[in-house]
């Protein structure tokens, strides 16, 4: 029995964000424990200091789970770390925040470009309940209104100069959004996310080569963007998925992001970054790039990679990863019955060569080290898998 001290962690008074880890957990349990398990609330006890206060530990009763519940709250609340003591693949409280962050994080000042559209509003609500620091937007014609709380503006510069803006999401049409990726790198915008699909590859010519010689980085277009787990949702991605952990994710896909992220979530490894660079011809960042600033990330413990037919950004990052990587990398390819020469989905997603088949990529990772699956059902249990026999 509990001591008389200990009390049902239901009736503290967590952050919402901790209340849906701990949903999260519960259908987790479920998951693993299919017959005979105890519930968990009665389990699950917090053990409080006779002052009131904040939480100073937690202890799992029920042996069967206990492993898996101190893993898990030590990624949700960090005292719990030092006092339940987690086995999961070695790691102190991945929860830890002071260098957790790719790209995005909390304190990233985001603006939406094309913000009083139909896409631009519901997806800038989406990432405001997130958590994200939205701090306004842009429509050309409609500065000086207030749309979402949040203030209007002509152009990304007037944004830029009132909002201190670092960091801009664009969903404008694919004819203007050439323009509008230009004009957020020329105000000075440090990470412009394109979500736009459609934008004409002799658009996307010019952009790049704009792009290239400015001092900031273009993820997309066509992608889903950018989430660090549990600071930062910049893009269409469903955040109720991710949980702040030690996994990067770099995809071309935006529903095999989702799948991989959520496998990773179920794994009890949660993610860090994961980075949708999108599957158009010409994207601002590759999966090399991608895999490279996941590799210099102190938090980051492992990456998945998944991309599909169709060009050699794989092979690239691949060759790279065989000679500069550092962490263990999971890799899956999307398109292994696609016909050759037949466009699959992405723009970007055609075989024009026998070097470009998911077979002949899949044959390249393997020699390069990277551990290659060929259902994505597998994702999350490989990564675990090989986590786990890094800190063995």
């Amino acid at each position: 029995m509990p001591s008389s001290n200990m009390i049902p962690l239901a009736s503290l008074n967590f952050p919402k964000a901790m209340e849906r880890s701990l949903t999260s957990f519960k259908a987790f349990e479920n998951t693993l424990e299919p017959r005979g398990r105890a519930s968990l609330p009665d389990t699950l006890m917090t053990a409080m200091p006779p002052a009131p206060g904040a939480v100073e530990m937690a202890q799992m009763v029920a042996p069967s789970t206990a492993s898996r519940k101190g893993e898990f709250m030590a990624r949700i609340w960090p005292k719990f770390a030092a006092h339940s003591q987690p086995k999961a693949i070695g790691l102190v409280n991945p929860f830890k925040t002071h260098n957790m962050s790719v790209l995005v994080n909390r304190d990233s000042k985001i603006i939406v470009q094309g913000f009083t559209g139909g896409e631009g509003t519901f997806h800038a609500g989406q990432m405001m309940e997130y958590g994200t620091n939205v701090v306004g937007g842009v429509t050309p014609g409609k500065g000086g209104q207030t749309h979402l709380d949040r203030p209007v503006f002509n152009t990304v510069s007037e944004a830029v100069a009132a909002t201190g803006a670092d960091v801009s999401i664009v969903f404008v049409p694919p004819a203007f959004a050439a323009d509008a990726l230009m004009e957020a790198a020329d105000a000075g915008i440090k990470v412009i996310v394109a979500i736009t699909e459609g934008i004409p590859v002799a658009d996307m010519v010019k952009v790049k080569a704009y792009i290239d010689q400015r001092d900031c980085t273009l993820i997309g277009p066509n992608c889903p963007g950018i989430i660090t787990a549990g600071q930062a949702k910049v893009g269409i991605m469903p955040g109720f998925i991710f949980e702040p952990g030690v996994v990067g994710i770099v995809s071309k896909s935006g529903t095999l992001t989702y799948e991989a992220v959520d496998q990773c979530t179920k794994a009890g490894l949660g993610q860090t970054t994961a980075i949708g660079i999108g599957g158009d011809p010409i994207i601002g960042t590759t999966t090399k790039e991608a895999v490279q600033l996941l590799m210099a990330d102190d938090e980051t413990k492992g990456i998945v990679m998944i991309g599909e037919i169709g060009g050699d950004l794989e092979v690239q990052a691949a060759r790279w990863i065989q000679e500069n990587g550092t962490k263990p990398v999971v890799g899956f390819i999307a398109g292994v019955t696609a016909p050759k020469g037949r466009t699959m989905g992405h723009a970007g997603a055609i075989v024009s060569g026998e070097d470009e088949s998911a077979e002949a990529k899949k044959r390249v990772m393997r020699e390069c080290g990277i551990h290659v699956v060929d259902s994505p059902a597998d994702i999350g249990s490989k990564m675990a898998e090989v986590l786990a026999g890094v800190t063995a």
